[in-house]
């Protein structure tokens, strides 16, 4: 990665709502952050696993999980 990237905040935004999902990815990119998009909490589960983020955003009314427990989650794999 370019020393651009190393410096730009990362970001897990974890939401299924596809309007939601794409303002918040503008609003986020436009504000110079790195954003990656997950549609669920399993989606959210293996981003994480593979990929460092800075904060992770999430909706807590997730199809398969709630976001409260998605949290616990990821930090038990930190």
């Amino acid at each position: 990665p370019s020393d651009e990237n190393k410096s730009k905040i990362k970001i897990l935004l974890v939401e299924d709502n596809l309007l939601a999902q794409k303002s918040t990815n503008l609003l986020l990119n436009s504000l110079g952050c790195q954003v990656d998009v997950a549609g669920s909490g399993a989606e959210a589960i293996e981003l994480f696993k593979t990929h460092q983020y800075h904060l992770v955003f999430t909706d807590i009314g997730l199809p398969d999980i709630k976001g409260f427990e998605l949290i616990k989650h990821l930090r038990a794999l930190e």
